[in-house]
């Protein structure tokens, strides 16, 4: 990331998500710095870790303008046309990442998932009060000494069976043992 946009040693990561995007989840058009709250975020990078096609349908990562329009995780080459969607779109294999800037050059989508899209969603600052690592070391010293939160158990083997309601829209994986525990996250 900072290589690709020239600001070697000056992010932050600011929040990591494992996100499941179940059948039916979708997000509008929108930067990644949309809200006063987001701010912060200068670069956003999604990693795919499945494919398109295979494991799902639809899903599809759009940007309002500019190349390439549409990305979609799939092993297939590198630019193809579907005739279903009329639209061309520039494919990524699992496991590859896209970079982009979290400001208004880059408004974006997700189309509707049709099956589980499946990516890890990372948010960078430049701003060093907003770091990710040093509010998770902190929270977890706290919760180390402390009795009354203790640390997660690790996941249960039944961690993906949820209510309808909160898979409806996706849900972060990572904090699946903390709602099987009860916590409501």
């Amino acid at each position: 990331m900072e290589e690709t946009f020239g600001c070697e040693y000056e992010l932050f990561i600011e929040f990591t998500g494992l996100i499941s995007w179940c059948r039916g989840a979708s997000i509008g058009w929108h930067s990644d710095d949309n809200r006063l709250y987001l701010k912060q975020r200068h670069f956003s990078a999604v990693c795919y870790l499945n494919s398109y096609g295979k494991v799902f349908k639809g899903g599809l990562f759009r940007f309002q303008s500019g190349e390439p329009a549409t990305v979609a995780p799939s092993v297939c080459v590198l630019s193809q046309f579907d005739q279903s969607l009329n639209t061309e779109f520039w494919c990524v294999f699992a496991q590859d990442v896209i970079m982009y800037t979290a400001d208004d050059r880059n408004i974006h989508s997700v189309d509707e998932v049709d099956g589980e899209r499946l990516t890890l969603a990372m948010w960078f600052t430049r701003d060093s009060s907003h770091d990710e690592d040093s509010k998770l070391v902190s929270r977890l010293s706290q919760c180390a000494s402390s009795h009354e939160f203790p640390l997660p158990l690790p996941a249960s083997s039944n961690m993906y069976w949820f209510s309808p309601h909160q898979r409806a829209n996706g849900f972060d994986i990572c904090v699946a043992s903390l709602r099987l525990l009860g916590f409501d996250v």
